[in-house]
């Protein structure tokens, strides 16, 4: 069954793709479990006084 993870990064999308990735493999659980997973949406925000910027990256995950 699919089930949602989501990164959220200062540094951009592969940060925040990675960080969605690594706790859908936390969740699978066990040392040598993979997963299949699919991006299902990406959105961020960017300026202001601070030139703040947050990329969030939701991904759809089976497990192998």
């Amino acid at each position: 069954m699919p089930r949602t993870y989501t990164g959220t990064s200062k540094k951009g999308y592969q940060d925040a793709l990675d960080k969605a990735i690594a706790s859908a493999l936390r969740a699978a659980g066990g040392a040598d479990r993979s997963i299949k997973w699919t991006v299902k949406s990406v959105s961020g925000a960017a300026g202001g006084i601070a030139s703040a910027t947050q990329t969030k990256v939701s991904i759809e995950s089976t497990v192998e």
